[in-house]
């Protein structure tokens, strides 16, 4: 009969798995040889390993808000019958094999073997893909890549994530490239967390207005108009009403900027025109001229445009 073995220490763990670490990809036991930052307290007691960490601000791999959220039962329920198909990917960090990306698929095999064991089956086994390069923004870098692969992060998640990439010296270009998203798209993320309001972020977060719109509507940075136009924005009735492009006209009247979209806009176009005029600044190229009365009367109609506004127009073509 083969004797019981003792549970495996920290140390004696690191060595089996790295004495492994020769090639980049190879297995490990979820629960004893790998270690899951900030895990510890945590995630529930069936999901969490022996190398665990506690929380804190200090933690090499920055994920929390990742490790708070409950597991999908879908994927548990996979996991539980099937496996883990898709590698995960670990660092070496203090000689710990720690889990860079992946850590949802590690809790759920580390729940499932629990019952593995009780029923007598055969222990979930993990395959691993080594990221070699352990400094900190190469670290955040793979987190994003892999999350941002799997399109299940909320706006919320991506903004913690960007954060940590910019702390570890990351531009907003390189974190544009990570996500696999405009430059832009960076910028209004980093405007919404420090703009929106909270009736914004509780928008978005319960899945009210897309994350695009609620960018758009967090460069309102008077917090009563951006209140007042994400109010417009629930009570629109269709979805294009809710757009981004939708929430930028309104920011876009918001801050002033005149637009020709409606009466009160016209106005605020008028005023703009008249100072130019006076100012003589106005271009006087008719075509463009034309051009603009032209598409006032598409877009609003000629009796709905605003007479004195047509009346500039005319003598600034004339």
């Amino acid at each position: 009969m083969t004797k019981k073995q003792p549970a495996s220490s920290a140390k004696k763990t690191t060595k089996k798995a790295f004495d492994l670490s020769r090639d980049s990809v190879y297995t490990a036991d979820p629960t004893t040889e790998l270690r899951i930052c900030g895990a510890a307290g945590v995630v529930p007691k069936d999901e969490s390993g022996d190398l665990d960490t506690d929380p804190g601000p200090d933690v090499p791999v920055k994920d929390q808000k990742r490790l708070a959220r409950p597991l999908k039962p879908g994927l548990k329920a996979n996991v539980a019958r099937h496996g883990v198909q898709t590698p995960i990917i670990i660092a070496k960090i203090d000689d710990v094999a720690t889990v860079i990306a992946g850590k949802g698929r590690v809790r759920a095999a580390r729940a499932a073997n629990r019952q593995r064991a009780k029923d007598g089956r055969p222990l979930i086994k993990i395959r691993c893909v080594m990221l070699r390069d352990t400094s900190p923004i190469s670290i955040q870098g793979a987190i994003i890549r892999e999350n941002n692969a799997r399109e299940d992060d909320d706006l919320a998640d991506r903004i913690e994530k960007l954060k940590a990439y910019l702390k570890e010296g990351g531009s907003e270009a390189d974190a544009a490239e990570e996500f696999g998203v405009a430059l832009g798209t960076v910028r209004g993320w980093l405007d919404f967390d420090d703009h929106a309001t909270d009736e914004t972020k509780k928008a978005v977060k319960e899945g009210r207005v897309p994350a695009s719109t609620a960018a758009e509507l967090a460069k309102i940075k008077e917090p009563d108009a951006q209140r007042e136009a994400l109010g417009k924005m629930l009570a629109a009735p269709g979805v294009k009403q809710r757009s981004a492009r939708a929430a930028r006209a309104l920011r876009r009247g918001a801050n002033g900027t005149p637009t020709a979209t409606d009466r009160k806009s016209q106005v605020l176009l008028l005023g703009k025109v008249e100072k130019m005029i006076e100012g003589g600044d106005l271009n006087k190229d008719a075509r463009f001229w034309d051009g603009v009365h032209h598409t006032l009367r598409l877009v609003t109609g000629a009796k709905d445009a605003d007479e004195r506004l047509l009346k500039v127009l005319a003598e600034a073509r004339s």
